[in-house]
């Protein structure tokens, strides 16, 4: 036993990315929580239809004030960012509307509610409003845009970067590069081979999702298939990358909590908008981000399809520069 015990130590202490995993990645993921689960830095502007003085002077002592009148004005001036939330004031109580769910905003928001309800409207109830998602009932409903490509984004992920490491350990790959063939196409081959189990269990989930669990996505299916599939071809050509650098399944594994773990942070199940040093925008470096977001678009805010394109172009360049990658470390770090 105890023989056993001093093999398996001296195996993990020799092993740079056993020891990196347990002492370093943990502490880099924890650092990322506790900014973005940290009280942020937030830009709050919020527009009502008070006339009331009282009520003016209560909300610009925590946020920048604009006095609108028209609620569908104030619904567009939501949708285009120039305020975060809208205080109107009915008669039968006060109904504060915001873009979506986002923690950064509502609390904020509703500390200034319960300050005017104290002072200025002690009767009156307050009822939250959505533009986009205001359907959308359970937290699994409100987060399926995101663990859709989430889920679909990491097990072809895994499942190609295993699968390619097993034809490098079993000597597959090196057989088929002894015959004159092309790398990129080889490269390109491998892609669309895992690809096309990628796309198919994407459309699988899909389906389930809206047809079985009934989650009210509104978007066209179509469209949406169009996401799961540059998704699919992304994750792949990231697990291929990946692969080239793991000598057995083990380390492919290994991997997961530097590619996937940031992803998931970063995919808008978590709202972010100011972090320190600028941390915010490590997200435009992630694909489960821009399938996560182009998904949000179609499924909940029922956009037109050209609002996802700069989603969609992002994914293809990431795969096209990981389809390069692949090819040049294939040749370089392999030496075959």
């Amino acid at each position: 036993m105890i023989a056993t015990s001093i093999r398996v130590v001296k195996q993990i202490i020799h092993d740079k990315r056993s020891i990196l995993m347990i002492f370093v990645v943990p502490l880099i993921i924890t650092s990322f929580l506790y900014f973005l689960l940290g009280e942020g830095k937030t830009d709050l502007t919020i527009s009502t239809n008070s006339q009331n003085s009282n009520i003016e002077r209560l909300i610009k002592k925590k946020a920048s004030y604009i006095k609108q009148k028209d609620l569908s004005e104030a619904k567009s001036m939501l949708k285009s960012g120039e305020i975060q939330a809208y205080i109107d004031f009915t008669t039968h109580g006060i109904d504060v509307y915001f873009l979506e769910e986002n923690s950064l905003y509502s609390k904020q928001v509703h500390e200034i509610l319960t300050d005017i309800q104290e002072k200025a409207r002690p009767d009156s109830s307050i009822n939250s409003k959505l533009i986009y998602g205001d359907k959308l009932k359970t937290n699994f409903e409100k987060l399926a845009y995101a663990l859709i490509p989430i889920v679909a984004f990491f097990l072809i992920f895994l499942i190609s970067g295993i699968a390619f490491v097993r034809e490098q350990v079993l000597g597959t790959l090196e057989r088929i590069l002894i015959n004159p063939v092309s790398k990129i196409k080889l490269v390109l081959g491998y892609t669309l081979g895992f690809s096309i189990f990628g796309i198919l269990q994407g459309t699988l989930l899909l389906f389930f999702t809206k047809y079985i669990l009934k989650v009210p996505f509104v978007g066209h299916l179509y469209f949406l298939e169009v996401i799961i599939i540059c998704l699919s071809v992304s994750a792949v050509s990231i697990g291929m990358f990946v692969a080239i650098f793991a000598n057995t399944e083990f380390q492919m594994v290994q991997f997961i909590p530097i590619v996937i773990i940031p992803q998931i942070l970063y995919s808008g199940i978590l709202p972010i908008d100011k972090l320190p040093f600028s941390l915010e925008k490590l997200r435009y470096i992630m694909p489960i981000y821009y399938g996560a977001q182009s998904f949000k678009k179609l499924s909940i805010d029922n956009l037109p399809f050209s609002s996802m394109i700069l989603d969609l172009i992002a994914l293809v360049v990431c795969s096209m520069i990981f389809t390069l990658l692949n090819t040049y470390f294939l040749k370089k770090y392999r030496a075959i």
